[in-house]
């Protein structure tokens, strides 16, 4: 992770309600809707804002309303012009709200507060451009408009190019030890070496041990040809992060299995799993689409998404 300091103020800086398109470079952006979830996530980007010393941009973004739809539903009365001016008013309500939570959490921290009358996830790639990080809880359903629904995490972590993070719901009952790993899934993709980088610069944040997790299959049980080649495989990604965070405890397991399995099974009692996504390889995006978003759905502890590298 290069680090940036938080930007330093200059005449004209936009004091209000910024768009997307004005959030600053190397920024942590988190997107709010108002449900727990959202609270999740920017309590998590706040915290991580605070550690590297970036601003952090509370991004609420949804659909405009349109009359078409009043008209759809026999609402041919209502004032749509109202209706728009009031959503817009209780959303950056809203984001007051989140942005004072945020600089009571971290009193030093620079928020910036987003507004924006388009698509979630649209917005939310958009923003990833330049962004640091990208943080959203998962099924978010909140009062001030639907914005985190359904597919919109995962679509996001499908084609931003920044890392994304996605909170998760713990478990019931769930309490993470003072020694909660991180997590870093990884394969034979070249994406494996982001994902190491970025993991061992989360566990020395953190100050949190490293697991790093290789599911390997074969049709024979205890294959130790496979086992083999795929501690070799780890090792080479390996090579020198070691060095580079020294105080970084590093436990390597070359566990047997379907990889989504092996890796949902590795997020409990996880800090944070670390897993890649290649969007330059065709059949890795197929395969993704049931392994990430598997993860993403499921894991009861934060996803970390690692874009690839893009081929030309």
């Amino acid at each position: 992770m290069d680090r940036r300091l938080w930007p330093t103020p200059v005449d004209g800086e936009h004091t209000g309600h910024m768009n997307i398109q004005e959030i600053p470079p190397g920024s942590i952006v988190v997107g709010v809707d108002g449900s727990e979830h959202s609270e999740r996530a920017l309590t998590w980007a706040a915290d991580a804002a605070a550690r590297e010393h970036r601003l952090l941009a509370i991004v609420h973004s949804r659909d405009p309303l349109v009359p078409g739809y009043g008209a759809s539903i026999g609402a041919w009365a209502v004032d749509w012009v109202a209706v728009e001016r009031e959503a817009t008013a209780a959303a950056k309500s809203a984001l007051s709200d989140d942005a004072e939570r945020a600089r009571q959490q971290h009193p030093e921290l620079r928020v910036v507060e987003v507004y924006d009358v388009l698509d979630a996830r649209v917005g939310l790639i958009a923003a990833s451009r330049d962004a640091h990080l990208v943080v959203l809880g998962s099924r978010g359903r909140g009062p001030v408009a639907s914005f985190l629904l359904g597919s919109v995490s995962v679509e996001v972590t499908r084609q931003a190019a920044c890392p994304v993070v996605v909170i998760g719901a713990p478990e019931e009952g769930s309490v993470l030890g003072p020694d909660a790993p991180v997590v870093a899934a990884v394969d034979e993709t070249a994406t494996s070496t982001k994902v190491l980088d970025f993991a061992f610069e989360l566990a020395d944040e953190l100050d949190a041990p490293l697991r790093v997790v290789h599911s390997v299959w074969s049709v024979v049980l205890g294959d130790e040809d496979v086992h083999t080649r795929g501690r070799l495989s780890v090792a080479e990604a390996l090579a020198g992060l070691g060095e580079k965070h020294p105080d970084v405890s590093v436990v390597v397991d070359i566990l047997e299995g379907p990889r989504t399995d092996v890796v949902i099974e590795a997020t409990q009692g996880a800090a944070v799993v670390v897993v890649g996504h290649d969007r330059a390889n065709v059949v890795h995006r197929f395969v993704w689409g049931s392994i990430a978003a598997a993860i993403v759905e499921r894991a009861s502890c934060a996803v970390v998404v690692v874009p690839g590298v893009d081929e030309a």
